[in-house]
């Protein structure tokens, strides 16, 4: 039997609990937080072969600066970038629009195309 839950965050936890009330038993943690690792691990890799073109198409950089901005500020990011452009880890004709639309169609930076390229040297 296949069961889909849909919740707003994808909340592992929310979903460990559906299945639970709608089986009425325990699940078993491990296997349910796998399938929520495999959904995360193939979010991340969708990001990150939208991100390699911008960095010459090294998936290696680019899962490495995905990892890099985890938890940075927009102001963080932005100073990132214009270091990884100096250091020509970024294409410099990538640094504006491109790499802005992945970071912010994925919800990692918020923030306007404006402010992006005010702060994007």
């Amino acid at each position: 039997m296949v069961v889909t839950i849909e919740t707003e965050n994808n909340d592992a936890i929310a979903v460990i609990h559906a299945l639970e009330k709608f089986a009425g038993t325990t699940v078993r943690y491990g296997e349910a937080r796998s399938v929520a690792q495999k959904e995360v691990d193939e979010e991340r890799q969708k990001i990150v072969n939208r991100l390699k073109p911008m960095f010459f198409g090294s998936e290696q950089e680019a899962t490495h600066f995905l990892g890099s901005i985890q938890g940075m500020r927009p102001t963080q990011i932005t100073n990132l970038v214009n270091l990884w452009v100096g250091e020509r880890r970024i294409s410099d004709l990538s640094r504006k629009r491109n790499l802005w639309q992945v970071l912010h169609d994925y919800g990692i930076y918020t923030k306007s195309e404006s402010n992006w390229n005010s702060q994007v040297k």
